[in-house]
């Protein structure tokens, strides 16, 4: 086989005739499509082309930025506007900064973020307010523009929605406010709370869109979302979602730390476990201990058993519940048993005197006390 380049390949462009190897160093005037046509020919009078198009960019040319966002169009009169520009550009090192070119008295933009705000008074009502904000990369520069116009406040609600009624298995569970809105589009703050439930739960951070919470207990579950909007304008909606039963399941409660006694006595500690069953069965308790120094647990198929050690060491225990029918997986507790803290055992350590008060809970004051009245009783004596 022979390869050849066709006339209408760039000048400049050579191929090896033997392995179709193109080799090309492009110039300025190249910048652009160059079309390439490769022929090759079996000598035997048999002949085929490849065209493709070679397009020549220059890498060392800046990227202007790119503005991703919509505007917000509409504002309301004395209600605070607030819009953020969202940009990127291509070159990664490149940072923005954002310049208000135009706009109306009082507006505001920050250079970092594009964070555009403005207070519109009430004369603005009915106004169309054009706006431009400049963002530059240090090298090339976008106009971004827009028109706002200015409405009286309707003081129309905002639409509360805390999603869709649903059933789910015990774990942690997503409390979705998102699909809520602003017929303003002036933005939303949320607050979500407990209504009703089989147990008492909390909700992890309630001010979020969307917030979690961890049901485990079998039952319906009601919450409450709450959205604000700019002006005191708020709405709210309920959402029930069921917990279904899978089973008992085992709490073996909070891992605890346990101090040592300073007088040398064993630290006495009470584990604290739940079960979850359905409210007409009679939940049992297993606990084991698998893990840790070891020690004799007292009343091991109680909810809350105890066991006394002075040895300092961490300590595992499993805890499996029951329903009458089937047993639960284990959970796992761990407590860990310290020494005492230095300085409080130095405080009760006892280190003979002359008058033997040397480290006693009662106090210096108490101590001269004492001691001034044994003085006294001596004198009298001699």
């Amino acid at each position: 086989l022979v390869y050849s380049l066709a006339a209408a390949s760039p000048v400049q462009m050579n191929i090896d005739a033997s392995t179709g190897e193109i080799v090309w160093t492009p110039t300025e005037d190249d910048l652009g499509p160059n079309t390439v046509v490769v022929q090759v020919s079996d000598g035997r009078g048999g002949t085929d082309l490849q065209t493709f198009i070679l397009e020549v960019i220059d890498e060392f040319a800046n990227n202007p930025p790119v503005v991703t966002s919509e505007p917000i169009t509409v504002a309301v009169a004395e209600v605070a506007y607030e819009y953020r520009i969202r940009a990127n550009d291509p070159d990664e090192d490149d940072v923005l900064e954002f310049t208000l070119k135009a706009g109306p008295g009082g507006m505001e933009v920050t250079a970092d973020e594009g964070l555009v705000t403005w207070l519109p008074p009430i004369e603005s009502v009915g106004q169309a307010v054009l706006v431009q904000v400049e963002v530059s990369d240090g090298e090339d520069t976008l106009l971004h523009e827009w028109i706002i116009e200015v409405q009286e406040n309707p003081d129309i609600a905002p639409i509360a929605n805390a999603g869709l009624d649903r059933t789910v298995d015990p774990g942690r569970v997503e409390l979705d406010g998102s699909g809520s809105l602003d017929p303003l589009a002036q933005g939303l703050s949320y607050t979500w709370s407990v209504v009703d439930g089989p147990q008492a739960v909390t909700i992890d951070d309630p001010s979020l869109e969307i917030a979690t919470v961890e049901l485990l207990y079998p039952g319906d579950y009601a919450f409450k979302l709450s959205v604000r909007a700019p002006g005191d304008r708020v709405a709210e909606d309920e959402v029930v979602i069921t917990v279904r039963y899978n089973g008992p399941i085992a709490i073996a409660g909070e891992d605890q730390r346990i101090e040592l006694p300073v007088t040398g006595d064993p630290a006495s500690v009470v584990l604290a476990g739940e079960a979850v069953v359905l409210e007409e069965d009679t939940a049992t308790f297993k606990w084991i201990q698998v893990g840790g120094p070891v020690v004799e647990l007292l009343n091991p198929l109680t909810a809350a058993p105890e066991f006394k050690t002075q040895d300092p060491g961490v300590y595992l225990f499993d805890l499996v519940v029951g329903d009458g029918e089937i047993e639960s997986i284990p959970d796992t507790v761990v407590v860990s048993v310290v020494e005492p803290e230095e300085n409080e055992a130095a405080n009760w350590g006892v280190d003979e005197t002359a008058c033997g008060c040397a480290g006693s809970p009662l106090g210096d004051a108490t101590w001269l006390f004492f001691g001034l009245f044994a003085l006294l009783r001596r004198r009298r004596i001699a």
